[in-house]
């Protein structure tokens, strides 16, 4: 009887222990755990010394980094660097140049030259007439961007008075290429610049325009120019046959005015 009672007892310890093990082992697969990655954002300066010229050129090229362009407001190869340190910024912007013509009695229209911005690769390289916009706040907030003539052309003693620049074939650039869908909208009419009221250049509602974005006006990518115009002829200054004109260098000041919501 002891021998059947220490058998039973040894029969069920076994038992026991082999649902235990068995339960041990009825993990569901696949098992998962978790760890911290960890990064720090700060606010954009606009001091990080990169500076990106835009594509629109002869080979459909996107851009690329160019060397800082010196000369002020005058640009060097056309290109301006306005040295705005804030999250939201005029990064670049294109020095109209009209070169040199003949005075006219009559109304005559002048087209501008091209910028020629300095690629790190690749070196002097022509483009399209542009203006650039870097919203790097994260806020989703939006822009509008504007501009008008500040001052009229003048050579110090004569003001060509009526003088107007009219920018046509506008068109968006982003610097990623996969930021196409948050585009601001670009005015693609005929904009004429004056003395008078600011004309509307782009607006990025809220939600869009975030990164970096170029606005220029034509193309040199011959395939592109039937839908984004020729840069050669997206920029004219118009200059009134009745006034008074001397001989010499005339200067303006375009005024590009960003402001930080696109309902301003």
């Amino acid at each position: 009887m002891k021998k059947v009672t220490l058998l039973t007892a040894t029969l069920i310890a076994a038992s026991l222990l082999g649902a235990q093990s068995a339960q041990a082992d009825e993990t569901v697969y696949p098992v998962k755990a978790k760890s911290d990655a960890t990064v720090i954002l700060e606010a954009d300066d606009g001091t990080d010394g990169v500076i990106t010229g835009p594509g629109g050129g002869t080979d459909g090229e996107t851009g690329g980094e160019i060397t800082h362009p010196d000369g002020g407001e005058g640009g060097e190869g056309g290109v301006v660097d306005p040295g705005q340190n804030s999250s939201l910024r005029l990064s670049l912007l294109t020095a109209f140049d009209f070169g040199t013509i003949k005075k006219s009695g009559n109304t005559e229209s002048y087209l501008a030259k091209l910028p020629t911005p300095n690629f790190v690769d690749g070196g002097v390289s022509a483009r399209p007439n542009f203006v650039q916009v870097t919203d790097n706040r994260g806020i989703l907030a939006g822009w509008k961007l504007t501009a008008k003539i500040a001052e009229q052309f003048t050579n110090g003693e004569t003001t060509l008075n009526g003088s107007e620049i009219t920018l046509t074939n506008g068109w968006s650039q982003p610097l990623s290429a996969d930021n196409t869908t948050n585009a601001p909208t670009v005015n693609t009419g005929s904009i004429v610049l004056g003395t008078g009221a600011s004309a509307d250049i782009a607006t990025a509602p809220a939600g869009k325009g975030m990164g970096t974005w170029n606005i220029l006006y034509g193309t040199l990518h011959a395939p592109e120019k039937a839908t984004l115009g020729d840069a050669a002829n997206s920029v004219k200054l118009t200059i009134p046959g009745n006034i008074q004109k001397t001989d010499g260098t005339y200067t303006a000041k375009v005024e590009w005015t960003l402001s930080d919501s696109p309902t301003r």
